[in-house]
């Protein structure tokens, strides 16, 4: 955090409220990706307790530079709209990494 206040990390222009990060992909495979990490419980406060999906959303957007009004909303369509269970966009991710593990070996 000093490194931040102290403006050292690109990301973090000083005095800009932003980062400069920008999310490039649909909205819904940004809520799709954050929302499968949330309910994994991978992440948590400091605290050692929950983080609210709401809060965490907040800052993750905030973090991407994406505004989506009513994520829940948007979660709820996503799942109605699709006719398979697995999202495709977390399916890419997935033979992303091992397309990535198989160039390492």
């Amino acid at each position: 955090m000093s490194s931040f206040l102290n403006g050292q990390l690109s990301l973090f222009p000083p005095d800009s409220g932003f980062t400069n990060l920008k999310w490039n992909r649909d909205k819904i495979e940004f809520i799709e990706l954050f929302i499968s990490v949330h309910e994994s419980n991978a992440i948590i406060g400091t605290n050692n307790k929950p983080v609210t999906k709401k809060d965490y959303m907040a800052l993750l957007m905030w973090f991407f530079n994406i505004k989506i009004a009513h994520w829940p909303g948007s979660l709820s369509y996503g799942k109605e709209r699709k006719t398979k269970r697995e999202s495709e966009y977390l399916k890419e991710l997935v033979g992303v990494y091992n397309l990535m593990v198989s160039r390492r070996n």
